[in-house]
Protein backbone atom coordinates (compact mmCIF):
# COMPACT_ATOMS: atom_id res chain seq x y z
CA UNK A 1 0.00 0.00 0.00
CA UNK A 2 2.44 2.77 -1.08
CA UNK A 3 1.68 6.35 0.22
CA UNK A 4 -1.04 4.42 2.76
CA UNK A 5 -1.23 3.08 6.25
CA UNK A 6 -3.79 0.61 7.31
CA UNK A 7 -5.62 3.40 9.27
CA UNK A 8 -6.07 5.47 5.96
CA UNK A 9 -7.16 2.48 3.95
CA UNK A 10 -9.74 1.61 6.41
CA UNK A 11 -11.16 5.38 6.34
CA UNK A 12 -10.91 5.60 2.78
CA UNK A 13 -12.94 2.30 2.72
CA UNK A 14 -15.39 3.33 4.89
CA UNK A 15 -15.80 6.67 2.99
CA UNK A 16 -16.72 5.00 -0.21
CA UNK A 17 -20.09 2.55 -0.03
CA UNK A 18 -18.93 0.16 -2.70
CA UNK A 19 -16.33 -0.63 -0.65
CA UNK A 20 -17.45 0.00 2.72
CA UNK A 21 -19.01 -3.55 3.27
CA UNK A 22 -15.95 -5.63 2.14
CA UNK A 23 -15.25 -8.42 4.88
CA UNK A 24 -12.30 -6.42 6.96
CA UNK A 25 -10.11 -7.73 9.63
CA UNK A 26 -6.91 -5.84 11.08
CA UNK A 27 -3.76 -7.01 12.04
CA UNK A 28 -1.40 -5.13 13.51
CA UNK A 29 1.78 -5.26 15.45
CA UNK A 30 1.20 -2.02 16.81
CA UNK A 31 -0.77 -0.75 20.49
CA UNK A 32 -4.11 1.14 19.77
CA UNK A 33 -5.73 2.92 21.84
CA UNK A 34 -9.72 3.50 22.30
CA UNK A 35 -10.10 6.15 19.52
CA UNK A 36 -8.13 4.00 16.82
CA UNK A 37 -10.07 1.19 17.63
CA UNK A 38 -13.24 2.85 17.23
CA UNK A 39 -12.51 4.45 14.04
CA UNK A 40 -12.02 1.30 12.22
CA UNK A 41 -15.22 -0.27 13.13
CA UNK A 42 -16.57 -3.50 14.59
CA UNK A 43 -14.33 -5.49 12.87
CA UNK A 44 -11.72 -8.21 14.49
CA UNK A 45 -8.06 -6.45 15.58
CA UNK A 46 -5.71 -9.11 15.61
CA UNK A 47 -2.36 -8.56 17.69
CA UNK A 48 1.38 -9.37 16.08
CA UNK A 49 2.33 -11.86 16.66
CA UNK A 50 -0.62 -14.26 15.35
CA UNK A 51 -2.06 -16.88 16.65
CA UNK A 52 -4.02 -18.73 14.05
CA UNK A 53 -6.96 -19.75 16.08
CA UNK A 54 -7.64 -16.18 16.40
CA UNK A 55 -7.13 -15.84 12.72
CA UNK A 56 -9.36 -18.73 12.07
CA UNK A 57 -12.07 -17.48 14.06
CA UNK A 58 -12.01 -13.85 12.78
CA UNK A 59 -12.50 -14.72 9.00
CA UNK A 60 -15.01 -16.64 10.02
CA UNK A 61 -16.46 -13.61 11.71
CA UNK A 62 -16.09 -11.43 8.79
CA UNK A 63 -17.35 -13.69 5.86
CA UNK A 64 -20.30 -15.37 8.41
CA UNK A 65 -23.64 -13.32 7.37
CA UNK A 66 -24.97 -12.36 10.98
CA UNK A 67 -28.10 -14.12 11.95
CA UNK A 68 -31.27 -12.04 11.89
CA UNK A 69 -32.76 -13.72 13.90
CA UNK A 70 -33.38 -16.80 16.88
CA UNK A 71 -35.51 -19.62 17.04
CA UNK A 72 -36.79 -21.22 20.71
CA UNK A 73 -37.18 -25.55 20.20
CA UNK A 74 -41.09 -24.26 21.95
CA UNK A 75 -41.40 -22.40 17.99
CA UNK A 76 -41.29 -18.81 19.17
CA UNK A 77 -38.84 -16.37 16.52
CA UNK A 78 -37.31 -13.72 17.77
CA UNK A 79 -36.05 -10.84 16.22
CA UNK A 80 -33.29 -8.43 17.46
CA UNK A 81 -35.81 -5.91 18.80
CA UNK A 82 -38.31 -9.11 20.17
CA UNK A 83 -35.21 -10.59 21.86
CA UNK A 84 -35.26 -7.19 23.77
CA UNK A 85 -37.86 -7.68 25.45
CA UNK A 86 -37.04 -11.12 26.80
CA UNK A 87 -35.53 -11.32 30.61
CA UNK A 88 -32.22 -11.28 30.54
CA UNK A 89 -30.40 -13.97 32.63
CA UNK A 90 -26.72 -13.26 31.85
CA UNK A 91 -23.97 -12.59 29.23
CA UNK A 92 -20.64 -14.57 29.25
CA UNK A 93 -18.24 -15.85 27.30
CA UNK A 94 -19.20 -19.39 25.16
CA UNK A 95 -15.66 -20.69 26.79
CA UNK A 96 -13.82 -21.35 23.18
CA UNK A 97 -11.11 -18.77 24.42
CA UNK A 98 -11.70 -16.75 21.42
CA UNK A 99 -13.47 -14.13 22.92
CA UNK A 100 -17.28 -14.73 21.63
CA UNK A 101 -19.87 -13.31 23.75
CA UNK A 102 -23.23 -14.41 24.16
CA UNK A 103 -26.12 -12.94 26.32
CA UNK A 104 -28.80 -15.05 27.26
CA UNK A 105 -32.04 -14.51 27.28
CA UNK A 106 -35.56 -16.64 28.92
CA UNK A 107 -38.07 -17.20 26.72
CA UNK A 108 -41.97 -17.35 28.15
CA UNK A 109 -41.45 -21.75 27.57
CA UNK A 110 -38.74 -21.37 30.10
CA UNK A 111 -36.00 -21.93 27.74
CA UNK A 112 -32.70 -20.25 28.28
CA UNK A 113 -31.84 -19.16 24.43
CA UNK A 114 -28.44 -17.37 23.52
CA UNK A 115 -27.66 -14.85 21.16
CA UNK A 116 -24.26 -13.84 20.19
CA UNK A 117 -23.00 -10.20 20.67
CA UNK A 118 -20.11 -10.33 18.75
CA UNK A 119 -16.85 -12.85 17.93
CA UNK A 120 -13.27 -11.24 18.38
CA UNK A 121 -13.47 -7.67 17.59
CA UNK A 122 -13.59 -5.88 20.81
CA UNK A 123 -12.58 -8.80 22.85
CA UNK A 124 -9.26 -10.29 21.46
CA UNK A 125 -7.64 -6.90 22.76
CA UNK A 126 -4.38 -5.18 21.54
CA UNK A 127 -2.66 -3.48 23.96
CA UNK A 128 -2.90 -0.02 24.20
CA UNK A 129 0.30 2.38 24.12
CA UNK A 130 0.40 2.84 27.80
CA UNK A 131 -0.42 -0.97 28.62
CA UNK A 132 2.64 -1.40 25.90
CA UNK A 133 5.40 0.99 27.67
CA UNK A 134 5.40 2.65 23.87
CA UNK A 135 7.87 5.83 25.05
CA UNK A 136 6.56 7.33 21.64
CA UNK A 137 2.88 7.83 22.93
Amino acid sequence: MPGMNGHNLRARQLSDARFASIPTLVITGQPLDDSARDSVGAIPILPKPLDLSFLFAAIEEVTLPPHRSKRCGCGRVYDSESWQKLARLAEMDNGRGVGERLELRQCPCKSTLAWELGRHALSVRVPTAAESGDPET
